[in-house]
């Protein structure tokens, strides 16, 4: 099944630093990103992360005892239009 790619572009606070990074997510092409797909691109990047805020679409560590991530903050989301996936039989 072909997926669409997006771009996020993620405020991520570890510690006293705070970053600007860009993650992919990859969903349905009928559909834009959702909370779970966010968490699963989190994953991905070995971070296990649960939504804080929807409204900032904050994320917090789901266990943050033994996590150096303080947060992450969605700034940004686009499509990326130059992804394309050739499909081979």
């Amino acid at each position: 099944m072909d997926k669409a790619k997006y771009i996020a572009s993620i405020e991520h606070v570890d510690g006293l630093v705070k970053t600007i990074k860009e993650i992919s997510i990859f969903c349905d092409p009928s559909t834009s990103p959702n909370v779970g797909d966010f968490i699963q691109a989190f994953k991905e990047q070995g971070m296990d992360m649960e939504l804080k805020d929807y409204i900032n679409m904050v994320f917090v560590p789901v266990d943050r005892a033994s996590n150096d991530h303080v947060s992450i903050r969605i700034i940004r989301t686009f499509k990326d239009l130059t992804y394309h996936v050739n499909k081979r039989k």
